[in-house]
């Protein structure tokens, strides 16, 4: 009760129209209009003008860059909320007609802060020596040491990945699908569920995400980086598609997959030569010409823009070059599997001689130092051609040194 009621009420008693007329000014002077306020909005822009609004009513005027650090950054934020202006959210909340102008070039031209020296991207040790610098310089440069750490091996698997794609002599399976399919419907209890460790056999038959398949045979012996066997089988649907794959990705494959179930049948017989091994078709495997690709960053590797190593093993290759990181003739680096040509029933002797007398106009010699031992290396097995081109002379020369020689679509090569 102000000051005035008191006096008042200790004269005499006032009648309502009195007491509003007497003391209407003292009781409304400390209030003041109530601006529109806008909840708080999880959309930056709508908080942003939000706060602005909010600064505009106690200030009378919209944030400058040349007031405070808290004006400042909001001055900044306005000038970017302005260029949303179209949007409808915003021009409703715009209680202040903020967004329809915009802070004097001028002035912001004059607050702006000293240029900060940017860092220098364009190679990692300059950006390196740019961080440390603006950390408090070369004490800290052990950061940025990554020579002692462990880097991990690149793989030394063929990059060949087995796709599904449209069987154009799909027909030909037809008559096998409705076998397998009076086998099921005969015989409901053939299913069982498929289990990681399960052997794959050509003629198999499996239910992988709903669709029917069975493997129609191997088209290629592969290995892994243990020298397990590996090899690349054919897989056929019963969507009319089919796939190329490695047998370790096909059952890694069918066991992640939920609801995979073995059919307890096998359609071997009606596949007829096909569901032979690969040895059973072609003989004793007896080795393989390899053609490999180098990891190494060495600048006298690099400048070759297509080097290839080429070799002959009598050995699984995955094995020959698992420690290729070590040793001189795979330049101290880890190297990728291009391509293989398995050989069956074919003395292997002496044909890496030959294919390279062959290559020899594309033969580079290339000498490096083992950072370890100090010595330096003459790497005299790799050379500058295409892919295409040095397989066709490997396979060219495997026909003229051996007659009746045979290669199959999966280049497989046999006697």
């Amino acid at each position: 009760m102000s000051k005035h009621i008191g006096r008042h009420l200790a004269k005499r008693s006032l009648n309502l129209d009195e007491f509003w007329e007497q003391e209407k000014d003292d009781l409304f002077k400390d209030i003041v209009a109530k601006t529109t306020s806008y909840h708080a909005s999880s959309d930056p822009a709508m908080q942003t003008l939000n706060d602005v609004n909010e600064f505009f009513s106690k200030h009378k005027r919209e944030p400058k860059l040349e007031g405070e650090l808290d004006e400042k950054l909001l001055a900044r934020k306005l000038r970017g909320i302005r260029q949303l202006s179209n949007r409808k959210d915003l021009k409703d909340a715009d209680i202040n007609g903020l967004l329809l102008t915009d802070i004097c070039d001028s002035a912001y031209e004059s607050t702006k802060p000293e240029k900060v020296q940017q860092l220098d991207t364009s190679n990692d040790d300059a950006l390196a020596d740019s961080v440390l610098d603006l950390l408090g310089g070369d004490n800290l440069k052990g950061l940025f040491d990554t020579d002692t750490l462990k880097k991990a091996k690149p793989k030394n698997t063929q990059d060949r990945v087995g796709q599904r794609t449209p069987c154009p002599d799909f027909s030909r399976y037809i008559p096998i699908f409705n076998r397998i399919m009076d086998a099921i419907d005969t015989h409901p209890d053939s299913i069982s569920s498929f289990k990681g460790t399960s052997k794959i056999q050509v003629g198999d038959v499996f239910i992988w995400g709903g669709i029917t398949c069975f493997v129609e045979k191997e088209l290629k012996m592969e290995f892994d980086s243990n020298g397990k066997a590996n090899p690349r089988l054919k897989i056929i649907f019963d969507n009319g598609m089919y796939a190329d794959m490695l047998y370790q990705s096909f059952s890694q494959g069918m066991y992640r997959s939920s609801g995979t179930r073995r059919v307890q049948i096998n359609v071997a017989k009606q596949l007829g030569e096909t569901s032979k091994t690969l040895e059973e078709r072609y003989g004793n495997k007896t080795g393989e010409i390899y053609f490999l690709a180098s990891h190494s960053t060495s600048p006298e590797v690099t400048k070759f823009k297509n080097l290839i190593k080429i070799g002959v093993t009598s050995n699984q290759t995955p094995l020959r070059i698992r420690n290729a990181d070590v040793e001189g003739t795979y330049l101290y680096s880890p190297v990728r599997i291009l391509k293989i040509l398995p050989c069956y029933n074919i003395n292997v002797q002496g044909l890496e001689t030959l294919i390279h007398t062959q290559l020899h106009t594309y033969r580079k010699e290339i000498r490096l130092r083992n950072r370890k031992t100090g010595k330096d290396v003459l790497a005299k097995e790799w050379f500058d051609v295409e892919l295409d081109k040095a397989v066709s002379i490997a396979i060219n020369t495997v026909r003229n040194r051996f007659s009746n020689i045979s290669l199959d679509e999966n280049y497989n090569l046999w006697l």
